[in-house]
């Protein structure tokens, strides 16, 4: 689960590098990186809602 919550944090922070690179105009820059870092929770919030949902399925084994 760590990785996988490390590589989304590389993936939105590749995004926002990426948006600060192409796009020109400082709202443009926000822009992405508002929705990048949105993607990014949401994301993780269902890995860890995953992870403690296959946790919880262990202790009832």
């Amino acid at each position: 689960m760590h990785e996988a919550s490390h590589s989304v944090r590389k993936a939105v922070n590749d995004m926002v590098n990426a948006g600060h690179h192409l796009f020109g105009t400082p709202e443009g820059h926000e822009r992405i990186e508002q929705a990048a870092r949105k993607a990014g929770e949401d994301l993780e919030k269902g890995i860890n809602a995953w992870a403690e949902s296959a946790r919880q399925a262990l202790r009832r084994r």
